[in-house]
């Protein structure tokens, strides 16, 4: 992550069913992200708080980064008289995970819808490495993958089941 510096903090108001939203107009593909929850240290009620600490967006469709394991990571002082109950106030987002802002768009390119009414189509769910993963009749560095998923054998076989 090159220039990994907080910008800008932007206060999340809007709550509905329970699930706290905020839009971000101007966020673009490659942006970096990540929550600061504010409000009650007080673990003895359960509660802990800690805006010092960077959080992932749970709705992030990407995360970079990895995790720089280290003392400050941790919401509370570690080795503190106190163990677990005194707050730690470092600033833990120079190493921590971001979430990534991407573009969701799929171009489609010349694929067409298929001509078949919904009521004659089979919907047939697969676990795509279980299907695929010991299926001689696919070259091997396609077994276990989307690609066989895609391939001639495959293909034909999910043909035989209409």
């Amino acid at each position: 992550m090159e220039d990994a510096k907080e910008y800008v903090r932007i206060p999340i108001k809007e709550c509905t069913d329970q699930v706290w939203h905020v839009f971000l107009p101007d966020a673009r593909p490659g942006q970096l992200c990540g929550f600061r929850v504010s409000g009650p240290y007080e673990p003895e009620r359960g509660l802990r708080f800690n805006s010092s600490k960077l959080l992932l967006d749970p709705y992030a469709k990407a995360i970079v980064g990895a995790v720089s394991w280290a003392d400050e990571m941790f919401g509370y002082v570690i080795g503190g008289e106190k163990e677990d109950l005194t707050q730690d106030l470092r600033d833990d987002a120079w190493g921590v995970p971001k979430s990534l802002v991407i573009d969701s768009g799929f171009d489609w390119q010349n694929d067409k819808r298929p001509a078949i009414p919904l009521h004659e189509s089979v919907i047939y769910e697969v676990h795509v490495k279980g299907f695929s993963k010991l299926w001689r009749d696919l070259p091997e560095q396609l077994r276990g993958t989307y690609a066989g998923l895609g391939s001639p054998p495959a293909i034909d076989y999910f043909k035989s089941l209409v």
